[in-house]
């Protein structure tokens, strides 16, 4: 494995294990300066905490990646073809997601997440964790999971035991498993549109522009 890919793995691990360690320390931090609610200050402390520590974990990637994403960017395919699939993208994932929602609804899954009403009700409070679901979020996980794990696979098996695998993976980073098959199936849409265009930007402009659909459109 290269070198860049175990920085960017071992950043990406430690923002997960930090995330509520990290928000604990910053809560009795801002306990010492504010005279707020516990409530206020938690959801303060959260705000600033994710900011960060997505924030630094996408810079840390970013430097790690800066070369291989410049030789992509002068091999690939033209920023027009990008658009054109990033679109697609979009409604490959939505296409899928509607499928493994019928397919869960069959075996009496609700459909709905608490992942995502939890989010949605935190971005209500704290607008600032919109940037972080909507553009930092998905351009780490595509980082991760397409960029790294699943072109790591695809050298040791088939595309589509490669792409099993890593949605696999990603699905279960998720932490909702009843809701396991949703994840998949979007995951191996965006692996699809990395082997397909050799861009690791393609599946990031798809998983930014849903993620931000779904967000703007769950608001209103």
């Amino acid at each position: 494995m290269k070198q860049s890919y175990k920085i960017i793995l071992v950043s990406y691990i430690m923002m997960l294990l930090l995330l509520q360690p990290g928000t604990i320390f910053i809560y009795n931090i801002l306990q010492l300066f504010k005279q707020q609610d516990s409530s206020s200050l938690q959801l303060a402390a959260l705000s600033i905490w994710y900011s960060f520590s997505f924030f630094t974990t996408l810079l840390i990637s970013l430097y790690a990646l800066r070369d291989e994403l410049q030789h992509d960017r002068i091999k690939g395919i033209s920023w027009i073809k990008m658009f054109l699939w990033s679109i697609v993208g979009v409604f490959l994932a939505l296409v899928a997601q509607s499928i493994a929602i019928r397919i869960e609804l069959l075996f009496g899954i609700e459909a709905g997440s608490d992942n995502t009403e939890t989010i949605l009700s935190l971005i209500e409070k704290a607008p600032i964790l919109f940037f972080v679901t909507a553009f930092i979020g998905p351009i780490l996980e595509e980082i991760v999971f397409r960029k790294i794990v699943f072109a790591i696979l695809i050298h040791k098996y088939n595309v589509y035991i490669s792409a099993f695998i890593s949605s696999l993976i990603f699905s279960l980073a998720h932490l909702e498993f009843e809701h396991i098959l949703l994840y998949l199936a979007v995951g191996l849409v965006f692996s699809y549109l990395y082997y397909k265009t050799k861009r690791i930007v393609v599946p990031i402009f798809s998983h930014i522009l849903m993620n931000t659909s779904v967000i703007v459109l769950s608001l209103i």
